[in-house]
């Protein structure tokens, strides 16, 4: 046995009911997988199908359902017992779910690996096994059964072993949810690479619920990260409380699983989490564009995410440029790959370039939209807004700019017929920008008067400031 294959030795802060399952767990586990190593178990994961985007799923916008499958629980005592799981799933499925939770565990849950399997079988979402790790092997082994996620308990380990388990888990494809009570846990959660993390109101120690947890923790996860809230929803009004707290998702069990009707009473619960559809919200939402995509899997992932538009860069020896069979290339994918009516526009980003060059672009990639990323006259914007392709004209901000001239800059371009205008930080070595952020101070004041749109400087940690 090496040192991969030994059970985990549990935390010490995991007394009360979470240390008594972790305890019962690894006996059965250890039990279960006998004889198996981590490199056997690694294999029948890596022959396992392709996982499901649990992260990338709850990463659009709106607040999502991960609806639950458990048969009973410590605190509740027997929920379903002789519930058909597969069905219940494809209700939750049905009603909106966008994932489902197993429970693993079989003294107190009812569950069994063998659920996700089934579950999976069963659904076209991606699963989450809510299992109490206890033991490395039980990360292929689950990947092996077809999870897509697992969860891992922060109270169960201490910060180095469970950063250790988010790799593990990662390198094997399965996504692991970092699961936290309180602010200790939550940060060593956040000490991990993990990129979803979940705030219980449910203490595992004791099982006592504190309805306040999660709505506390909240502003303590980077917006960077995922955030799922766990436990205590008896209805749509504390899914929508927790829509307006920026949660990614809510984990859903007990109400879910005593409804009748598994896709009504999802459906119920994913509305609530869905944006407001009213023009008025719709009118506010930002639009998001992607740019310097340079290959098939950039571009298929800037579909998935939902992006407004994506940009192909078309400048000449400047970082991420495309040749004009390139770019074509990739906006035939983008068109491909997208669902109907929700196609991104793709943006051919150019710099400086005649008129002959930018018809070639255009004819070539059948962009729906030029930008203009370099220092064109206003006259340009002018002559390619007249042949009815939207044009968008970026405007460079450089150290000691004055609000006023820039809208100057701005008003002109907009007058000339520009369909938007980017604010990026100007003079870098290439045309184009500087991956630097444009003064706030300034990008608020033009905002006031005319609409722009923020390029450079942004990426996960600081777009939603």
């Amino acid at each position: 046995m090496t040192v991969l294959d030994r059970p985990i030795v549990r935390s010490r802060r995991a007394s009360g009911v979470v240390g008594e399952i972790a305890a019962r767990r690894a006996a059965d586990v250890a039990a279960a997988l006998d004889g198996l190593t981590s490199r056997e178990l690694t294999r029948q994961a890596t022959a396992a199908p392709a996982p499901r985007g649990f992260a990338e799923t709850l990463a659009r916008g709106g607040l999502h359902l991960i609806a639950e499958l458990k048969r009973a629980s410590p605190s509740a005592g027997s929920i379903a017992a002789g519930d058909d799981i597969a069905a219940r799933a494809r209700g939750y499925a049905a009603g909106g779910a966008a994932a489902v939770s197993v429970l693993c565990e079989r003294h107190w849950f009812g569950g069994s690996p063998e659920d996700v399997t089934q579950v999976r079988a069963a659904t076209t979402v991606p699963v989450l096994a809510k299992e109490f790790v206890v033991d490395r092997r039980q990360l292929p082994f689950l990947r092996s059964r077809g999870a897509d996620a697992v969860l891992l308990l922060a109270v169960l380990h201490p910060p180095r072993r469970l950063a250790s388990l988010v790799d593990e888990a990662l390198d094997l494809g399965i996504e692991p949810l970092v699961e936290a009570h309180d602010a200790r846990e939550l940060d060593v959660a956040l000490g991990t690479r993990a990129r979803v993390v979940g705030l219980n109101n449910r203490d595992l120690r004791t099982l006592d619920v504190d309805l306040e947890r999660a709505a506390i923790l909240r502003d303590a996860i980077p917006r960077d990260r995922i955030a799922v809230a766990e436990s205590g929803v008896r209805g749509p009004a504390t899914v929508r409380a927790w829509r307006a707290l920026d949660f990614d998702a809510a984990l859903v069990g007990e109400t879910l699983m005593r409804a009748r009707d598994p896709s009504a009473a999802a459906a119920e619960l994913a509305a609530t989490g869905r944006p407001p559809a009213d023009p008025a919200n719709v009118d506010r939402r930002a639009m998001v564009k992607i740019c310097g995509v340079t290959d098939e899997e950039g571009a298929l992932a800037a579909v998935r995410s939902g992006a407004d538009a994506i940009g192909l860069n078309l400048v000449p020896g400047t970082p991420r440029a495309l040749s004009i069979g390139e770019a074509a290339a990739l906006a035939r994918l983008v068109r491909a790959a997208s669902a109907e009516g929700r196609r991104p526009a793709v943006v051919a980003v150019t710099a400086d370039a005649s008129v002959v060059r930018i018809e070639e672009i255009v004819a070539a990639v059948d962009a729906d939209v030029v930008q203009l990323s370099g220092d064109e006259p206003s006259e340009l914007v002018a002559t390619l807004a007249a042949t009815g392709r939207p044009v968008w004209k970026a405007v460079h901000v450089v150290t000691g700019d004055a609000a006023a001239a820039v809208a100057g800059r701005v008003r002109r371009h907009l007058d000339a017929g520009a369909e938007r205008i980017l604010l990026d930080v100007g003079g870098g070595t290439f045309p184009g920008g500087t991956g630097r952020s444009v003064d706030v101070d300034v990008a608020a004041a033009v905002a006031r008067e005319l609409p722009v749109v923020l390029a450079g400087g942004l990426d996960s940690g600081t777009v939603a400031s």
